[in-house]
């Protein structure tokens, strides 16, 4: 009778999570990065090593070798590390693995990031300087729906007018745009369905954007998404501003919502983070937002 398969290193467990498990239950843009790991961080130290063979010190030292010698950052190493673990916990799970010498090794600590945005003032600045052209640049909407919205890029490109009620003034956010499989896809990244609201001001782009959109449903059919980041750093610049990434203006909406007296968790539901945890780092950002809370105290 014929043995039934079982990885015998590394590379056999790798190769057989990424079949099984990540194209099963992950997304094309995460499974990519996987691969990237995978490829490149993990199978270059163990890849042909035995699974029994692994030590927790192994994990440590190369944890080590890809921060101090290769110059990863924390967040990095702390990825392919979590990556790691949870391979290693589904080969437990498949009956393939024994034991987890990975699960013993601490993650690094992560230095509070630094995000970069516009303020206040600077969105003005932006808002004004493209008021007097004609004819705007095509990454001049995608820009004005961020900043109104704080919505992700790809699912900028992929919103529809069937996705915008005017009346209700809200935006249903249920799709993406997905640049692996060069196509949208019918979930966000978070896989719920959010609801923006649509404030005044945007009513009125948008109405002008409707104005322009062919008989495409696409809200924004002019903007290709591998190009959006190069054409918004050219209307930063001609503006004046600071050079942000575009994913910045999604921070920037953040940012400026607590700051102009926007609650915390309704921030959360409108960028629809999982967690409040994830909501709280823009607190950081604008510490003036917390001036005066203690008054509420009643003694």
């Amino acid at each position: 009778m014929k043995a039934e398969w079982a990885p015998e290193n590394i590379e056999d467990l790798m190769c057989y999570w990424l079949v099984t498990y990540a194209n099963a239950y992950k997304a094309p843009a995460s499974i990519r990065r996987d691969e990237g790991m995978i490829r490149h961080q993990i199978l270059p130290y163990f890849g042909r090593l035995k699974i029994e063979e692994i030590k927790t010190r192994d994990i440590e030292l190369w944890l080590l070798e890809l921060r101090d010698r290769l110059g990863l950052c924390e967040k990095i190493c702390n990825d392919a590390l979590g990556l790691f673990r949870k391979v290693f916990n589904d080969g437990i799970r498949w009956g393939y693995v024994k034991d987890n010498p990975v699960a013993r090794v601490r993650k690094y600590s992560i230095r509070e990031q630094k995000y970069q945005y516009w303020k206040s003032f600077e969105v003005v600045r932006f808002l004004e300087f493209f008021e007097k052209f004609d004819t705007k640049p095509r990454a001049f909407w995608p820009t004005v729906l961020a900043l109104y919205t704080g919505m992700r890029r790809g699912e900028l490109v992929a919103l529809k007018w069937d996705r915008i009620d005017l009346d209700a003034r809200l935006i249903t956010v249920d799709r993406a745009y997905c640049r692996v499989l060069k196509a949208d896809k019918s979930y966000t990244k978070s896989g719920k369905v959010r609801y923006v609201p649509i404030s005044s001001k945007l009513i009125r782009y948008l109405r002008v954007i409707r104005s322009l959109t062919t008989a495409d449903n696409k809200v924004l059919p002019q903007s290709p998404i591998d190009m959006l980041q190069k054409d918004f750093v050219k209307l930063a610049k001609m503006c004046s501003n600071p050079g942000i990434k575009f994913h910045d203006l999604r921070h920037t909406f953040a940012s400026n919502f607590l700051a102009g007296g926007g609650k915390i968790y309704d921030l959360k539901k409108i960028l629809g983070h999982s967690t409040i945890q994830v909501t709280e780092r823009y607190v950081h950002m604008v510490p003036e937002e917390l001036k005066g809370k203690t008054e509420v105290l009643g003694f």
